[in-house]
């Protein structure tokens, strides 16, 4: 797909040069425009399967650029770049048929690559089915022998076409991501405000409250952008040496206010001296807060939550071999316990068990799921030990 010819123009020499060249080595042919006049006479002119333009030029903008290419060939494949992104700008450009846009500067060459690819890749796509439409359309015109010659060849082509539902989770991905950002954008804000404003008592109430959301949202986004990349094989760890203790008090802190709201006590005991492991400490955060707030919801008011360190001792999994090590963070709740027969379906995403009356037992969504696959990319596992009426304790083992 890299012998596609691509046209890039934007009004600005530096980032023609600086994009042409990058994608000039990654394979691609390259032909610049320096407004959108020009870019508008080279598409009348020739057939590009990608058009890159810039959203504000000099004589013709990237919209009226992004319509000469639908007109000339319905199935070019546009990406806007601006540097002056609104909602407006954004919906006139999809509405006019864009594939993507993008925001300038293009800081993040991953990213840029991926869309371009993407946008390739669907046009592809796109001409694949209409091939196949036309060819269903020759053999439903009175070709009735090659009817069963082509089922198998039709049956296939409809398989590909069905591996689009992949573009649901990439929806998620790109949505959680998108989120996550303005999340963090808001909590850094509120937080300034916040400091900004601590002479005034009900302005720093109502910014606390802002900063408490914000961080309740942060703590859906982040779980379900880790669970999107996991579901697509893309979760890399950045392994550094963890102090399980911090890990574990950044926990209490994020998730002690909901749980006061819940009228349940949240404690932590740590040990007397540091225990540190090859971890990534913000996925580790995540995985541990999994636990906890799985504990705070299934705990009644009045009720306890003890999160603990314990180790190193030997791993409690034969997988791991009689001489390994490991550590483990403990979340023990005096909830009301889990059956035994619920137990073993419980760490399966978007499990719902209905089977039981008591809303209590319910078990939904990707947190036991995520906890446990991010303990295992780390080498470890998650455990579970529960009684009806006595409580549970979920453990994340790591190694040492």
């Amino acid at each position: 797909m890299t012998s596609e010819y691509i046209l890039l123009a934007d009004d600005s020499a530096e980032m023609r040069d600086f994009l042409k060249g990058f994608l000039c080595g990654e394979g691609y042919v390259v032909e610049t425009a320096f407004d959108g006049a020009q870019a508008i006479e080279m598409i009348n002119l020739g057939q590009f399967a990608l058009v890159i333009t810039d959203l504000q030029m000099p004589r013709r903008d990237g919209v009226e650029v992004l319509r000469a290419a639908k007109a000339r060939n319905p199935e070019t494949e546009v990406i806007i770049l601006t540097g002056h992104a609104t909602l407006e700008s954004a919906i006139a450009a999809l509405r006019e048929g864009a594939h993507d846009y993008l925001l300038k500067p293009i800081e993040n060459l991953d990213l840029f690559l991926h869309t371009v690819r993407r946008a390739l890749t669907h046009r592809w796509l796109t001409q694949e089915n209409r091939r196949l439409v036309e060819e269903l359309q020759v053999v439903n015109a009175g070709l009735e022998q090659r009817v069963a010659e082509q089922t198998d060849q039709l049956r296939t082509a409809y398989e590909q076409l069905q591996t689009l539902g992949h573009l649901k989770a990439r929806f998620v991905l790109e949505a959680s991501l998108e989120l996550y950002a303005l999340v963090g954008g808001l909590f850094k804000t509120a937080h300034t405000l916040q400091s900004a404003l601590r002479s005034q008592d009900q302005a720093t109430a109502e910014l606390s409250e802002i900063v408490t959301l914000a961080s309740r949202m942060r703590g859906w986004v982040g779980p379900l952008l880790d669970f999107s990349l996991l579901e697509r094989g893309e979760l890399e760890l950045r392994l550094q040496a963890c102090d399980v203790g911090r890990v574990l008090e950044e926990v209490a802190l994020v998730y002690r206010p909901r749980a006061e709201r819940n009228h349940v006590q949240l404690a932590i005991t740590l040990p007397p001296s540091k225990i540190e492991v090859m971890a990534d400490p913000q996925r580790l955060q995540n995985a541990a807060g999994q636990l906890v707030d799985n504990a705070i919801k299934f705990t009644p008011p009045g009720g306890q939550i003890r999160l603990s360190v314990y180790g190193p001792m030997a791993a409690p999994w034969p997988q791991a071999g009689r001489s390994a090590r490991a550590v483990a963070i403990a979340v023990t709740d005096s909830g009301v316990g889990i059956p035994p027969e619920k137990q073993r379906d419980l760490f399966q995403a978007l499990l719902q068990a209905d089977a039981n009356p008591r809303p209590q037992y319910n078990v939904l969504g990707i947190k036991l799921d995520l906890a446990a696959r991010i303990a295992a990319l780390h080498g470890g596992r998650v455990t579970l030990k529960s009684e009806i009426g006595q409580g549970s304790t979920f453990a994340l083992w790591l190694p040492v």
